[in-house]
C-alpha cells in the first residue's frame, strides 16, 4: 500500500463517518429531523421534533438534547430547553415538543434548532433538527398627517408630516414620497422633495420633513401635495397628505360697509348696501356678507324667512375694483308685530382687513292691521282633571296680558288650585297656546261646580281678546290616582341600553278602562319650570318617545319603560334626570309635580358610571437644526372624552439639555382639552446650535388635573438631537483562551481613550463550536463604563468537564453602543481541553515497499495518537507468494508508548526463480489496545525481473461522460489494455479518489466509488474494461473530476501513473466556480467570492454567497482529504472559518428551486488570515 492509498483510506474514512469510533461495535445511527410551524397570534403554540434510531438498539441508548438560537430568540420566539432523551431496548421513536410564543408583529420567518450530543450505546448521524417558525401577520397599517405652518419672513421653516403605524413591524418598512405643486410652487415656496422613506423595524412612529421657504409678498394661504406609493411592508390608509403655508404678510386695502344705518317700510322689496376699499387690492380679495340669527335673540330682531331673506354669501374683489353692492330683500309677512331689525355682518376677510365697523342696520317699520286673541266663553273638566284654556291669535304678535281664577261654586284648595301671571305671546311664538287649570278629585260627590279665569286689557291696543271672563265647569268623578316611582339605572358603556323602568300604581282599581297618555322628551323650552336637578339630552342619554299607559278594569299596576343608552365618557353631572310629562288622560287622575300641579308627572335618574380620564404625554425626539428654533410637539391623550373641559398643568425640568442654551421655556403653565376632545399638544421651542454635543434631554412633567386624573405616563421626555459631527471615543473587544478548568474566561473590553461621559454597550454569547449550557454558560447584558474607564472586564462561566475533547471556541459580540463607535465588535473566546482523551488511537498500516536492504518495510502509523500505551499485533499471511519459499514469515506485537507515531515491520523476501512471475504476501494487524484500524491489511508484491513484463495501459487518459438525469446511472467504461499477450496471470488493483487540486466529484452523490478492486487478465488476454457508475442528477452545476489510480500491479509494468474521469455537467449552463451565478436569481452578475479573510479587519470576514437569505438551502464544506469540517441548514452567510486551518475547501450548495424540487452547486473557496 503506496502513501496516496494510505491517504485516501484516511479521507474515506472521515468522509463516511464524520468522526472517530470504535469498529469493534455495531451502534445504532441517531437523526433528527427538520421541521416547519406555524406562528400564533397569541398565547402559545408548539413544535414536535422526531427524533430516530436507525435500527432498535439491545441497550437503553441517552442522548442529551439542547436548543440553540438561529434568527429566531428563545426570549422571544420559543422556549429553551434541554435534557437527556432515553430509548428503551426496541424503542427506536421519541418526540420532543417545544413551546413556541406568537405574537401579532409582521417579522420574517425564522428559525432555531434542537441538537443532540453526548450519545451513549449510538452514533449521532444527525446532530442538528432545524425548526422554521413561520410568520402569518399582516403588515401594519400607516396614515400620515395633514400639515400646516406660517411662512415667516425670511429663511426656511421645516413642514413635518407626522407617520403613524398600527403596529411595529420587525420589519424595515420603506415607500415611495414626492411633493407636488397646489397653489406653492415649488423653488419659490417650498424645496421639493422625494425619494424612497424608511422605517427601521420596531418603530411606531416617524416624520417626513419639507423645507418651506419664507418671503415678505403679500399673498392668498398656498398649498402643496405630498404622495406616497410602493409601499413595502405596510399598508397605506391614505396615498397623500396636504400642507398648508400660511401667509403672514401685511397689509391689505380696509373694508367697510355703507350705509350703518337704514329705515324702510315692510313693504319694502328690498335694500342696498355698498361695500368699499380703501384701496384697489394687487390680488383677488373676498368678505364674506352674512345675517346672522339666534333663536335666543332679543324680540326686536327681524327673524329669517319672516321678516326677510337671510344672506350667507361671500362677496369676491378682483384686482382693481373698490365697490360692490349687496342686496338684502324684505318680506311684507302680513303679521302685525313691532319694529324689527335687521343686522348685517362682514366676516372671513380674506387678503382684506375689516375696519371698525363690521355691521350695518335695517330697521323695518310694521304697517299691519289689529290682531284677535279667540278665547271660549266656557270649558269643562272632569273633577281631579286638568282644564285647558286654549288661545288662537289670528296672526303672530308680542303681546301680554295677565290672568287669575277667581271662586264660583267651586273653592281654591278643595276643588281646584288657584293659578295667575302674565301671559306673553312673541312674534314667533305659536299661534295657539294651551294654558293648564288643575282640579282636586275630594273623592266625594258633590255635584257640578265651577270657577273663573279673568283675563286683563292686552299690553297692545292693536290687539284684541274676544273674551276677557271664562267659565271652568267641574263635573263629578270619582277617579283612580296614578302614582309613580323614581327609579335609577347605571348608565353603562358606549353601544349598551339599559332600561329605566318607572311603575305606575293605581290607588285603587278602577270598574272603568283608565288611560294616559305621556310623552319622554328633552326639548329645552319644555323644561323651562323644572328645578330639581340637571336634565338628561334625548337621543344621547335616552330615547325620547310619545306612548300610553292602559289599565283595564281591576288593574293597578303598569311600567314606563325608557331606553337609556350608555357611553364611555365622564358626564358633566353624576345624575341627570329623564322627565315624563302627560298630554291627556282619561278615567284616572295624574298629579303633576317638580313643581306641584306641573304637566311634569313622574321622572328617572341616570347615574353615571365614568370614571374621570387619565391624561397621558408622549416622549418625542427632534433634531436641534443649526440656528433658529425648531417645535418640538409633544401629544397629551385622554383614555377616553369628558364632557366639561380638561385642565393639568405643565412644567419643563432640565435633564442634560438646559433652558437656558437649548430651549424655551413654556409660554403658558397649562394644557386644555376641549369638550369631548381626547388629545391635545403642547409645543416647546428647541433651540439651533453648530455646537458637536451629544444628544441631550428634558422633561415635560404634568400634575395638578382638573376634571382628569394622572396616568402612570405622565412625565414627557424630549430628546433633542445633535446633528453636529461628534468624535466619538472607540470600543473593542479582545480574544481571550484559558483552560476549560479554570472556570472563568475574561473577555476585556476596552476604550481607545478614557470615558468622557457615561458609556454603555451590549454584549451577548453566541456558541461556535463550544456549545452554552454543555462548554459554558450563555451570558448577555449592557457593560457601563463610567466617566474616567477605559478597561471594563465581562465574566464568562466556563462548564469543566472530564472528557477528553478538540479546544472549543464561542464568541462574545457586541452592539448598540451609546457614545461610542465600534472598534472590534466581536471576539474569540478559546476553551482549552486539559482532560485526559478518552478515545483509541486510529493505526494504518501501508502496503509494503522494498527498502535499500533488501527488505519489505511496512509502515504502522498513529493517525490521532493518545496518551495511552497502544499495542497491536502482526503476522504474515500467503498471497500467491508461499511463506519459507518466497518470503520469511514473521509475527509479534508493535508497542507505542506515548508520543510515538509509528513503527516499522520488516520481512525479508526470497529471490525469485527463474520462469516463475511476480507474487505478493499480506501484513495483518490484529488485537488492538487502545486503538482502532482504519486499514490493517497491508501488501506486497515480489517483483521478478528476469523476464520482459507487457506494458498495462489505458488507451485514453482522460474519460468523459455526461450525468443523465436523476435516479438514473450511466457506465463510465475505461479500457484496460496489455502491450502483449502475457503467459502469466495479470492483476490490477485501483481505487478512485477525488480530483485533489481542482473541483472534485463526491462519491456520495456523484458516482459510485471503487476501493481495491481487482481486474484480472488471464493468459493470452490483452483487452480489460473497467465501469465506474456514474449517479445522474437535475441540478445546474459545474463539470466535476475524480482520478483512478492502481495500487497493485502483478506480471506487468505500469506506463501511467493515473487516469482521468470527468462527469459532464447536462442540466442548462455549465458554471465554473469562478463564474457562479448568485442563488435567487439567474440573471443576477452577483458572483461568489472564491477567497475569504477572516482575519478580524471587518473586511471579507465571513464566506458570502449573494442573494442567499430566503433561500431555503444546506451547505457542507469538506477540506481536501474530504472530511466535513462545516454543514448548516438554512445557511445565513455567517462561516467564518472557525477551526479550520488557512488553504482550500471544497463546498457543496444544495438550494430549492421555486417548483420545490433541489439543485446542487459546487465550488471552492480559499481561507486566508495572514495579512501581508
Amino acid at each position: 500500500m503506496n502513501a496516496l492509498y494510505l491517504k485516501v483510506l484516511v479521507g474515506l474514512f472521515f468522509m463516511l463517518t464524520g468522526t472517530i469510533f470504535n469498529c469493534s461495535a455495531q451502534l445504532s445511527c441517531l437523526t433528527v429531523n427538520d421541521i416547519a410551524v406555524t406562528e400564533p397570534d397569541n398565547g402559545g403554540g408548539s413544535a414536535s421534533f422526531k427524533i430516530s434510531l436507525s435500527t432498535p438498539s439491545t441497550q437503553e441508548v441517552t442522548v442529551y438534547y439542547s436548543t440553540s438560537n438561529g434568527t429566531a430568540s428563545s426570549r422571544n420566539d420559543y422556549t429553551a430547553a434541554s435534557g437527556y432523551l432515553t430509548f428503551q431496548p426496541g424503542e427506536t421513536t421519541k418526540f420532543l415538543f417545544l413551546s413556541i410564543a406568537g405574537d401579532l408583529h409582521d417579522e420574517y420567518d425564522e428559525t432555531f434548532y434542537l441538537n443532540l450530543s453526548n450519545a451513549t450505546n449510538a452514533t449521532i448521524c444527525d446532530n442538528k433538527g432545524t425548526a422554521t417558525i413561520l410568520d402569518n401577520d399582516a403588515p401594519p397599517t400607516m396614515t400620515i398627517s395633514n400639515m400646516a405652518v406660517r411662512e415667516q419672513d425670511s429663511g426656511t421653516v421645516k413642514v413635518k408630516f407626522l407617520i403613524q403605524l398600527s403596529n411595529w413591524s420587525y420589519k424595515d418598512i420603506t415607500f415611495d414620497y414626492a411633493t407636488i405643486n397646489g397653489t406653492a410652487t415649488a423653488g419659490s415656496d417650498y424645496q421639493a422633495s422625494s425619494g424612497t422613506f424608511t422605517i427601521p423595524a420596531a418603530h411606531i412612529r416617524s416624520e417626513i420633513v419639507v423645507t418651506s421657504y419664507g418671503d415678505t409678498t403679500k399673498e392668498s394661504n398656498e398649498t402643496f401635495t405630498v404622495n406616497y406609493s410602493n409601499p413595502v411592508n405596510v399598508q397605506l390608509t391614505n396615498t397623500s397628505s396636504s400642507a398648508t403655508i400660511s401667509n403672514d404678510d401685511l397689509q391689505y386695502p380696509v373694508i367697510s360697509i355703507k350705509p350703518y344705518q337704514q329705515n324702510v317700510s315692510e313693504s319694502t322689496d328690498s335694500v342696498v348696501f355698498d361695500l368699499k376699499l380703501t384701496r384697489k387690492g394687487s390680488i383677488p380679495l373676498s368678505v364674506k356678507v352674512s345675517t346672522p340669527y339666534s333663536s335666543l335673540s332679543s324680540e326686536v330682531e327681524a327673524k329669517p324667512n319672516i321678516d326677510f331673506f337671510p344672506l350667507d354669501t361671500t362677496i369676491t374683489f378682483l384686482p382693481g375694483e373698490l365697490v360692490k353692492p349687496v342686496k338684502l330683500a324684505i318680506i311684507d309677512n302680513a303679521v302685525d308685530n313691532i319694529d324689527k331689525r335687521i343686522l348685517v355682518w362682514l366676516s372671513s376677510p380674506q387678503n382684506v382687513i375689516l375696519d371698525g365697523y363690521q355691521t350695518s342696520e335695517v330697521w323695518i317699520k310694521d304697517d299691519e292691521e289689529a290682531v284677535t286673541i279667540s278665547v271660549p266663553d266656557s270649558i269643562i273638566v272632569s273633577e281631579g282633571g286638568a282644564a285647558v284654556l286654549n288661545f288662537t291669535l289670528s296672526s303672530p304678535v308680542n303681546v301680554t296680558f295677565d290672568y287669575s281664577t277667581e271662586d264660583g261654586t267651586a273653592v281654591n284648595g278643595l276643588d281646584y288650585s288657584a293659578k295667575q301671571g302674565p301671559l306673553t305671546f312673541y312674534w314667533y311664538s305659536p299661534t295657539t297656546y294651551p294654558l293648564y287649570f288643575f282640579t282636586t278629585n275630594d273623592e266625594v260627590f258633590d255635584g257640578k261646580e265651577y270657577f273663573y279665569i279673568n283675563l286683563s286689557t292686552p299690553s297692545d291696543p292693536n290687539v284684541i281678546l274676544t273674551n276677557n271672563r271664562i267659565k271652568v265647569i267641574v263635573n263629578e268623578a270619582t277617579r283612580p290616582t296614578a302614582s309613580f316611582t323614581e327609579p335609577s339605572v347605571i348608565e353603562g358603556g358606549a353601544g349598551d341600553t339599559t332600561d329605566l323602568i318607572i311603575q305606575v300604581k293605581l290607588n285603587f282599581p278602577s270598574p272603568n278602562k283608565s288611560k294616559f297618555i305621556y310623552r319622554v322628551f328633552g326639548d329645552i323650552e319644555d323644561h323651562y319650570d323644572f328645578t330639581a336637578g340637571p336634565i338628561a339630552r334625548p337621543g344621547v342619554e335616552y330615547i325620547s318617545k310619545i306612548d300610553s299607559v292602559v289599565f283595564m278594569p281591576g288593574d293597578t299596576v303598569k311600567n314606563i319603560i325608557v331606553k337609556v343608552l350608555g357611553d364611555d365618557m365622564k358626564d358633566g353631572s353624576d345624575i341627570e334626570n329623564v322627565l315624563i310629562k302627560y298630554i291627556s288622560v282619561e278615567n284616572v287622575i295624574v298629579p303633576g309635580y317638580y313643581p306641584v300641579n306641573s304637566p311634569f308627572i313622574a321622572l328617572g335618574k341616570i347615574i353615571d358610571d365614568d370614571d374621570l380620564p387619565t391624561i397621558s404625554i408622549d416622549s418625542i425626539s427632534v433634531v436641534e437644526g443649526n440656528s433658529g428654533t425648531t417645535n418640538a410637539v409633544f401629544t397629551l391623550n385622554l383614555n377616553h372624552p369628558n364632557e366639561d373641559q380638561v385642565y393639568v398643568d405643565a412644567r419643563l425640568i432640565d435633564v442634560s439639555a438646559s433652558k437656558a442654551s437649548d430651549y424655551n421655556d413654556l409660554n403658558v403653565s397649562y394644557v386644555s382639552f376641549e369638550k369631548e376632545a381626547t388629545s391635545s399638544q403642547l409645543i416647546v421651542q428647541i433651540k439651533g446650535d453648530i455646537l458637536a454635543e451629544l444628544n441631550e434631554t428634558f422633561k415635560i412633567v404634568l400634575s395638578n388635573p382638573q376634571n382628569g386624573i394622572l396616568s402612570t405616563d405622565s412625565i414627557g421626555l424630549g430628546t433633542i438631537i445633535n446633528d453636529d459631527a461628534v468624535s466619538l471615543p472607540i470600543i473593542g473587544v479582545e480574544t481571550e483562551s484559558v483552560n476549560e478548568s479554570t472556570g472563568i474566561l475574561n473577555f476585556k473590553v476596552k476604550l481607545n481613550e478614557p470615558a468622557q461621559q457615561s458609556i454603555s454597550v451590549n454584549y451577548t454569547t453566541a456558541d461556535s463550536t463550544a456549545l452554552a449550557t454543555h462548554d459554558y454558560t450563555a451570558a448577555s447584558g449592557v457593560l457601563n463604563f463610567a466617566i474616567g474607564d477605559s478597561v471594563k472586564t465581562i465574566s464568562i462561566t466556563l462548564i469543566d468537564d472530564d472528557q477528553w475533547e478538540v479546544d472549543n471556541v464561542f464568541n462574545l459580540k457586541l452592539s448598540n453602543p451609546i457614545n461610542a463607535a465600534f472598534g472590534t465588535r466581536q471576539a474569540m473566546g478559546t476553551i482549552l481541553n486539559d482532560d485526559e482523551p478518552r478515545y483509541n488511537s486510529t493505526v494504518i498500516i501501508s502496503d509494503g515497499f522494498l527498502y535499500s536492504n533488501g527488505t519489505y518495510n511496512f509502515i504502522v502509523k498513529l493517525v490521532f495518537p493518545n496518551n495511552h500505551t497502544v499495542t497491536v499485533d502482526y503476522s504474515t499471511a500467503d498471497g500467491t507468494a508461499a511463506a519459507g519459499s518466497d518470503y520469511s514469515p514473521a509475527s509479534g506485537t508493535l508497542t507505542f508508548l506515548p508520543g510515538q507515531t509509528e513503527k516499522t515491520i520488516s520481512i525479508t523476501p526470497v529471490a525469485p526463480t527463474s520462469g516463475e512471475g511476480d507474487e505478493y504476501f499480506y501484513v495483518n494487524l490484529s488485537n488492538p489496545v487502545y486503538g482502532v484500524f482504519v486499514d490493517s491489511v497491508g501488501i506486497a508484491a515480489i517483483r521478478n525481473n528476469s523476464f520482459l513484463k507487457p506494458y498495462l495501459s489505458f488507451n485514453n487518459l482522460w474519460y468523459m461522460v455526461n450525468e443523465g438525469d436523476e435516479s438514473d446511472t450511466t457506465d463510465m467504461v475505461m479500457t484496460l489494455s496489455l502491450s502483449d499477450p502475457s503467459s502469466l496471470p495479470v492483476i490490477m488493483e485501483y481505487t478512485t479518489v477525488f480530483n485533489r487540486d481542482d473541483f472534485r466529484a463526491f462519491f456520495d452523490d456523484d458516482y459510485i466509488p471503487s476501493i481495491n478492486e481487482r481486474i484480472t487478465f488471464a493468459p493470452g488476454e490483452t483487452s480489460k474494461n473497467i465501469i465506474i457508475k456514474v449517479i445522474g442528477d437535475n441540478s445546474e452545476e459545474i463539470d466535476e473530476e475524480f482520478k483512478l489510480y492502481p495500487t497493485l500491479v502483478i506480471n506487468a509494468t505500469l506506463s501511467f501513473d493515473y487516469v482521468n474521469g470527468q462527469i459532464l455537467n447536462d442540466d442548462g449552463s455549465s458554471l465554473r466556480a469562478s463564474s457562479l451565478y448568485s442563488v435567487e436569481n439567474s440573471k443576477s452578475s452577483a458572483k461568489i467570492t472564491n477567497v475569504f479573510t477572516p482575519n478580524g479587519d471587518g473586511i471579507n470576514d465571513l464566506f458570502v454567497i449573494p442573494n442567499l437569505e430566503t433561500s431555503v438551502n444546506e451547505l457542507l464544506v469538506f477540506n481536501k482529504q474530504g472530511m466535513q469540517v462545516y454543514k448548516r441548514s438554512n445557511y445565513q452567510n455567517d462561516w467564518d472559518g472557525q477551526g479550520c486551518t488557512d488553504g482550500t475547501y471544497f463546498y457543496s450548495l444544495k438550494l430549492q428551486k421555486a417548483s420545490g424540487e433541489y439543485e446542487v452547486k459546487k465550488g471552492y473557496i480559499t481561507l486566508i488570515r495572514s495579512r501581508r
